[in-house]
């Protein structure tokens, strides 16, 4: 009898557990935030808007019922993200979750002010991921999600993989995330970049990449430039580059590299000055030439791939003045490849690094490999 009273109360327990964890984490209780934007009001108020992911049912005589994804978005004004989320979870009709959100957005006005405060609010988040994309928006970012919610996908999360999954084959791109953007931030070495995008003909299109200074956004720079910043950090996938045809100055020639070996560095100081050399070994195949010329002359390569050279020192030497020169920042770290030469902190100190480096001095080094292909043959 002790026995069979022992079960039934272990049973029990097991029942009202399984019952309780029903209770908090059942999915009817959330709504699932698939984008979170941040916009700059007057009188130091955000605008918080949510874009949450609904589920509709259709049915039809033949196939039954089913469900499908769409989205809407809300937004409040308040004085911090947490009073918004709050003020959002009082006005809905569930809890807000964030565990499925695909993107956090900054305006650009938000992120010329400063973000750290609000980064540090969405870093404490255990819902949030760290491997949510970091994007700033030339517009407010909740026209942003209200284009994105409108853009037509069956699930609206796949406009924000669409912004990082072209760094695969463009290098237009740069998956910027907030775990990557957090620990630049706090890394003295290396100043931080994001995604920055535009709205254009109402679509939101990648425009480049939005640079910071500490925590705030000093300007952006072209797609162009991205390619050259996955270049020198040596994230490049593979990337189209379009230059001048060696062989006839009226056409253009396109080209897919990526990197047979990683971008690596020589850094000197000469006469108080940083000089940075770059050495930079693109592998690159022909996508489409003058059909007149015969590519699979060995000649012929390696004037393409000369010009190949030319054209990438000059792509990673302007992104370099770009982000440098003009705004005084270093995206790429060079600070930490040359303070690796010191045995201590101390001795590297003595150089003052971080009041020279503006004046500093950049040079590429490219050694293109250019695969040749018996698509290209002469008639």
């Amino acid at each position: 009898m002790k026995r069979l009273y022992l079960l039934i109360f272990f049973i029990l327990i097991i029942l009202l557990i399984s019952t309780n964890s029903y209770q908090k984490t059942g999915l009817e209780h959330y709504y699932f935030v698939i984008g979170l934007g941040l916009d700059k009001l007057e009188n130091n108020m955000l605008k918080i808007s949510v874009q949450l992911s609904t589920t509709k049912d259709e049915s039809s005589s033949s196939s039954g019922s089913s469900q499908t994804s769409s989205s809407e978005v809300y937004s409040v004004e308040a004085r911090s993200i947490n009073e918004g989320i709050t003020i959002l979870n009082n006005y809905l009709s569930k809890k807000l979750n964030l565990s499925h959100c695909s993107a956090v957005i900054f305006s650009e006005d938000l992120a010329k002010d400063g973000i750290k405060k609000y980064f540090n609010t969405l870093s404490n988040d255990i819902e949030l991921r760290q491997s949510a994309l970091l994007l700033v928006s030339s517009s407010t970012s909740y026209d942003f999600l209200k284009n994105i919610s409108s853009s037509g996908e069956t699930f609206s999360s796949r406009m924000f993989e669409h912004y990082t999954s072209s760094i695969d084959y463009t290098g237009f791109s740069y998956k910027s995330t907030l775990g990557d953007f957090f620990q630049n931030l706090h890394n003295d070495s290396i100043d931080p970049v994001c995604l920055y995008v535009s709205n254009i003909s109402n679509t939101m299109q990648t425009s480049g990449l939005a640079i910071f200074k500490d925590d705030k956004m000093v300007g952006n720079i072209s797609v162009s430039d991205s390619i050259a910043h996955l270049i020198l950090t040596n994230n490049l996938e593979t990337a189209i580059i379009s230059m001048d045809n060696p062989f006839n100055e009226n056409e253009k020639i396109d080209i897919e590299i990526s990197l047979y070996k990683d971008t690596s560095y020589d850094i000197e100081i000469l006469n108080n000055t940083p000089c940075i050399v770059a050495k930079i070994h693109p592998e690159g195949r022909i996508l489409s030439a003058d059909s007149t010329f015969n590519y699979s002359d060995s000649d012929n390569i390696k004037k393409i791939e000369d010009f190949c050279n030319s054209h990438i020192s000059k792509l990673t030497e302007e992104y370099f003045i770009n982000t440098t020169k003009v705004f005084n920042v270093d995206t790429v770290g060079y600070k930490d490849l040359y303070k690796s030469r010191f045995l201590t902190e101390e001795i590297f100190e003595k150089t003052s690094w971080d009041s020279i480096f503006k004046n500093s001095r950049f040079a590429s080094i490219t050694s293109s490999k250019i695969n040749s292909s018996n698509l290209f043959n002469k008639d």
